[in-house]
């Protein structure tokens, strides 16, 4: 006979980050050519960001420019 794991209880996404806000996560491999220039912005703030809110930051322009932010209701 074979063993088998217990099934986990399904969880719904916003709970699966431990209590914190619901998020969308990417996982994603960038141009290494990319690295200096950010890490170079990242240390030349008075506060310096997260990777993650530059990579937000980054896309939220992205699609603003591109006319896809505000999303339309």
């Amino acid at each position: 006979m074979h063993r088998m794991a217990k099934k986990k209880d399904q969880q719904p996404e916003d709970e699966s980050a431990g209590g914190r806000s619901p998020a969308w996560q990417v996982f994603a491999r960038i141009d290494p050519e990319l690295r200096a220039a950010c890490e170079a912005y990242i240390a030349s703030q008075e506060y310096p960001p997260t990777m993650s809110r530059v990579l937000e930051r980054a896309l939220r322009d992205l699609l603003k420019r591109a006319g896809f932010w505000p999303p339309k209701s």
